[in-house]
């Protein structure tokens, strides 16, 4: 290179210093002070890289927990949010904390509510969850019903109506007597009896035990 110009490499770009001063013709052509034409390329390397891009849009959530049996699951789930919908009933509850315990809950839905309901034609009977609504029909002496064994939190709030359809349980041999079982009370009691004619009584389970409302 003519001159004997220093020069440096630095970051793949080429400076040069040389003793006469560096003059353009404005056409992208450079000459020394003595008419020597000076060729000046870039590196192979290319700029500095640019900033970081904005974070893309968050991609859809996984699928959630999710049962469809008749008992609650065991064991409890890994989540809150995890949804139970019971395949006897087809009621859905959800798993929540609500400051004290994690327990089902279910959801508060803006429907008309519609009882599944049954009736009871013997002298002896146990009911379950599967119904809210237990019509007597039986005539022939006492009728004794019982009352399914709850699990506290996930069975609070169920309730059971059972009445008397066909009256006449107030004669000394007719009524409807209705207990707990597996050591639970309603009301305090072990049992309680219906002697009214007609007459209707609704149970709701809570903290392991029937109360008459």
């Amino acid at each position: 290179m003519p001159n004997n110009p220093a020069y440096n490499l630095t970051d793949q770009k080429i400076s040069f210093t040389f003793q006469n001063i560096l003059q353009t013709d404005g056409f992208g052509n450079y000459y020394n002070g003595l008419g020597d034409e000076i060729f000046i390329s870039g590196g192979s390397g290319g700029g500095a890289p640019g900033p970081t891009g904005p974070t893309g849009a968050t991609g859809p959530a996984g699928a959630g927990e999710f049962y469809y049996q008749s008992t609650v699951p065991s064991p409890d789930p890994a989540s809150i949010g995890a949804r139970w919908m019971d395949s006897d009933t087809g009621i859905e509850y959800v798993w929540v904390y609500d400051g004290l315990n994690y327990l089902w809950m279910q959801p508060a839905q803006i429907v008309s509510t519609r009882y599944v309901t049954t009736y009871i034609g013997t002298s002896t009977y146990s009911a379950s969850f599967t119904y809210n609504y237990y019509g007597v029909i039986y005539s022939s002496g006492i009728c004794n019903v019982t009352l399914p064994l709850g699990n506290s939190p996930a069975d609070d709030g169920k309730n059971i109506t059972i009445t008397d359809e066909v009256g006449g349980i107030s004669s000394y041999n007719r009524g409807i007597i209705v207990g707990a079982t597996g050591g639970q009370m309603i009301n305090g009691n072990s049992a309680i009896t219906m002697k009214l004619n007609r007459m209707s009584l609704t149970f709701i389970f809570r903290n392991n035990s029937w109360k008459i409302i």
